[in-house]
């Protein structure tokens, strides 16, 4: 799976969990302050990202994520290295 695939689909699951449009997910927002994506939320997202890349993430992973570019540069780390 491609760099630019990942990022798209993290975007969408982003978009989906915050229930905003795809646009407003831009690499410098932030997931709680920007998005509003809560500690709940998190896992939700967390648990759709395994899913849809196929890789363990554990909640210390998810944890030190701030924004929207953190969770697209981690979990392609992640995918690449599954």
């Amino acid at each position: 799976m491609s760099n630019p695939t990942i990022a798209r689909q993290i975007r969408e699951l982003i978009a989906t969990n915050a229930q905003v449009f795809r646009a407003e997910v831009t690499d410098g927002k932030r997931l709680l302050d920007d998005l509003g994506i809560d500690t709940l939320d998190r896992i939700d997202l967390l648990l759709s990202i395994e899913d849809v890349l196929h890789v363990d993430l554990t909640d210390d992973d998810i944890e030190s994520i701030q924004t929207v570019g953190d969770l697209i540069a981690f979990a392609t780390r992640k995918a690449v290295a599954a």
